[in-house]
């Protein structure tokens, strides 16, 4: 199974500090919660019912945050790549499920 995503992944309390064409999205697009990995630990906790053995998982990430995505996939999913947007930085990662 390969399953790709763009979670919304904005602190709650940033989203009124976003430029004001982003603000016109819905904020269920944009509110990933207090630390902005809700979606990313249902990902990890629902990965059993929607993950085959080996399946990957690309997801989308906000500026520095790539330390907390790996804290939440560590055990059950394997990093099969990092990538960067066009200014360098991480952006997205690719998950192997184990």
């Amino acid at each position: 199974s390969l399953v790709v995503s763009n979670p919304p992944y904005v602190k709650t309390k940033d989203l009124s500090q976003l430029q004001p064409e982003v603000r016109k999205e819905p904020p269920s697009a944009l509110d990933g919660g207090t630390d902005g990995m809700d979606f990313y630990r249902a990902f990890n906790e629902n990965a059993p019912y929607f993950m085959q053995k080996g399946g990957v998982l690309a997801l989308e990430f906000g500026d520095g945050q790539l330390k907390d995505v790996k804290k939440i996939f560590n055990k059950a999913w394997k990093i099969i790549g990092i990538y960067k947007d066009f200014r360098g930085t991480d952006r997205a990662v690719a998950l192997k499920y184990k």
